[in-house]
């Protein structure tokens, strides 16, 4: 049932309380994750609910490619998180100590695996690791002197998703897919076969053709994991 005026905030989201007479709102280009929502009536009747906002569920119809979902909020406002995160990840990065950009290409039987926009970036808040477009760049930003691995990167994307099995990379597994008879699963760094998998360390001065490092000398770094 729809009230007839109604005001929206989304808390941790930087954008204004949105009124409409009709009820329908939507707010575009959220990362994936659990919003508190404040719905009120005629400034009198308020309503917790949940907007959930994610890739992964059957709705895709939604321009930004996720799927959109109010849910009234009858338990906790926040979902249990699945993934937790160490210490050296659970971070919101606002000082940068250096920054560096590798590539990380996913091809999973012959298709190419999208690594969404937006993994590790909550509002207000960019984990160590993360990316801003669906390219395959990953952003290395951190205020520690830590070198981070690609295991790091899928802990922060299975966080990210609240999906363990998304946090999963080692030699005999990504995601579900695993190594058994038939199939093989291989990384490269720049075209030379690396056996470290999740263990492999990002270089400080790692930088991709458009986007360059903060401690010369830069070194591009192109990752590519083949599963068939």
């Amino acid at each position: 049932m729809l009230i007839a005026n109604v005001t929206v905030t989304v808390a941790g989201v930087d954008q204004p309380t949105r009124t409409t007479p009709t009820g329908i709102i939507a707010y575009d280009q959220l990362p994936a994750g659990t919003y508190q929502i404040t719905v009120s009536g005629n400034a009198s009747v308020t309503t917790p609910f949940l907007y959930v906002v994610g890739p992964q569920c059957p709705d895709r119809t939604e321009p930004d490619g996720q799927c959109h979902a109010l849910v009234a909020a009858t338990g906790p406002l926040q979902t249990p998180q699945l993934v937790p995160l160490p210490p050296y990840l659970d971070q919101c990065v606002t000082t940068l100590l250096y920054h560096a950009h590798f590539n990380l290409t996913l091809t999973i039987n012959g298709s190419n695996f999208n690594i969404p926009a937006g993994v590790g970036i909550r509002p207000s808040c960019f984990r160590p690791l993360h990316t801003h477009t669906d390219t395959g760049v990953i952003h290395v930003e951190t205020n520690q002197n830590q070198l981070y691995t690609v295991g790091d990167f899928f802990l922060i994307w299975g966080n990210w998703e609240n999906n363990p099995q998304r946090a999963i990379f080692n030699s005999t597994q990504i995601f579900g897919a695993r190594v058994v008879s038939g199939h093989s699963l291989t990384m490269t760094v720049n075209g030379i076969p690396n056996s470290s998998f999740q263990n492999y360390q990002i270089p400080e001065n790692a930088e991709t053709a458009a986007n360059t490092c903060s401690l010369p000398p830069c070194q591009t770094i192109d990752i590519v994991i083949t599963y068939s």
